[in-house]
C-alpha cells in the first residue's frame, strides 16, 4: 500500500470515529432524555446549552456533514485506479496516485475548518459553559487529529504528487 493511501486510511478511520460520536450525539439530543456522559455529568450541562446550536442546528449536525465529507474523500482516494490508454495518450503517469492527491489536497483545506470548530466550542465549555463533555472532547480530539494528519500529507507527501502531462 503507497504512503498516501495509508494516509487515506487514517483519515477514513478518524472520519468514522468523528462520524459515530456525532450521530450518538445526535441521536441522543433529538431522541433521549439525557445524555450519558462517560466522564463526569457536564454532558447534559452543554448539550442543552445555548451554545449548542447554530441556527437552529444542533452541532453534532454538523459534525456529521463534516465527518462524512471527509469519510466519503477517503473512501473516493482510496478507489482502485483506474487507466485508460489510447493511441492519442500514449504517455503514461499513476492516475490513482493524482487522484489521491487531489483528495488529500482537499481533506487538507477542509480538516482546519474543524480544528477551529472544535477549539472554538472546547474553548466555551471552560470558560464559558463551565462545564466539560466528554463526548465532545472526543470529537475536539478526533479534529485536530485530522487536522496533524491533514498537514502530514501536505509536508511530506504531497509535494511528491505526479501531475499529468
Amino acid at each position: 500500500m503507497q504512503k498516501k493511501s495509508w494516509i487515506l486510511a487514517g483519515f477514513l478511520i478518524l472520519s468514522l470515529i468523528g462520524l459515530a460520536d456525532s450521530i450518538y450525539l445526535t441521536y441522543e439530543h433529538y431522541v433521549s432524555t439525557s445524555l450519558v456522559c462517560i466522564l463526569g455529568s457536564g454532558c447534559d450541562i452543554v448539550t442543552t446549552s445555548k451554545y449548542s446550536e447554530i441556527f437552529g442546528v444542533y452541532i453534532a449536525v454538523y459534525g456529521i456533514i463534516y465527518y462524512f465529507i471527509i469519510f466519503l474523500l477517503s473512501i473516493l482516494g482510496l478507489l482502485p485506479k483506474t487507466r485508460r490508454f489510447t493511441p492519442a495518450s500514449p504517455a503514461r503517469f499513476d492516475q490513482a496516485s493524482v487522484r489521491r492527491a487531489d483528495k488529500l489536497d482537499a481533506l487538507r483545506y477542509i480538516t482546519p475548518i474543524g480544528f477551529v470548530a472544535s477549539f472554538y466550542f472546547v474553548y466555551l465549555q471552560i470558560f464559558v459553559i463551565g462545564a466539560i463533555c466528554a463526548w465532545c472532547v472526543i470529537s475536539a480530539i478526533d479534529s485536530a487529529l485530522l487536522f496533524i494528519l491533514g498537514l502530514y500529507a501536505k509536508n511530506n507527501h504531497l509535494k511528491h504528487a505526479p501531475t499529468p502531462p
